[in-house]
Order: structure tokens, then C-alpha cells, then sequence
């Protein structure tokens, strides 16, 4: 509500009399939904998971780990990827637009000691692999 929205710290103006001021509750209101356009909306909060990652990933030198199917499948051997419910996060363009999407089924086939979720993971990220 208007009530809880309104921030003593954006504006001198008392409380109540910011609330009884149709023009200024309109500008709050405005003001409010323009944040939650640019940056609290569903796509904001992807491309922003897209982007931390992405910097984690540089940090962390995870191209070490993930950057082959080869590599992936046998860094994520004995991991219970099924129980971790993971979605593949899609992007268009550079950052831009990345949606969520349930990962499809392994397409490769899995080894002894490997979690077919975790096939998936490597199926979606490079395609099918006849590594094994």
C-alpha cells in the first residue's frame, strides 16, 4: 500500500500531509513503479542472476571444471544433481532477456556413478556427448 511504500527519507514533507496530497501520491506511486520496472521485475531479477554468475564463474576459475563435456560430466560424477530441482537459464543477446526454463531429460547416456540430471545439465550446456 501507498501507506507502508511512503520513505520519510525521500521526501521533508510530514507523512500524512504526503498522503492526503493527491499530486504528490501520484508522483510516489509513479516513482514506485518505475523501480519496480527497472529493477525489481521478474526479467531485472534473471539478468541479474545471469550477470552474478557469470562474474562467480570468473572468479572462481570455473572453466576449469565445466568448460568441456568431458570435464563437466566427470566434475559432476557422484553429485546428486536430481535433488537440486536445477533450471537452465536461457539469455538473448549478451545479458539481456535470459529466461528460466526446466532442463530437458539427458539425451546422453549415463554411466555407472553418474545422476541422469546431471547428463542433462551437460547435454543442455554442450549437446549430446558419447563420453561415458
Amino acid at each position: 500500500s501507498l501507506d507502508r511504500a511512503y520513505s520519510a527519507a525521500a521526501s521533508t514533507r510530514p507523512r500524512a500531509q504526503a498522503l492526503n496530497d493527491d499530486a504528490f501520491s501520484a508522483r510516489l506511486r509513479a516513482g514506485a513503479a518505475e523501480v519496480q520496472e527497472s529493477l525489481v521485475c521478474g526479467q531485472c531479477l534473471a539478468d541479474y542472476i545471469v550477470e552474478t554468475l557469470e562474474t562467480m564463474r570468473k572468479h572462481f576459475r570455473n572453466d576449469l571444471a565445466l568448460d568441456d563435456a568431458a570435464t563437466a560430466r566427470e566434475t559432476l560424477r557422484g553429485v546428486d544433481c536430481a535433488s537440486l530441482q536445477l533450471m537452465e537459464i536461457v539469455t538473448r543477446g549478451h545479458v539481456k532477456g535470459s529466461v528460466l526454463k526446466a532442463l530437458p531429460p539427458a539425451t546422453s547416456a549415463v554411466a555407472a556413478g553418474e545422476d541422469a540430471a546431471c547428463v542433462a545439465v551437460v547435454d543442455a550446456a554442450f549437446g549430446t556427448s558419447s563420453v561415458v
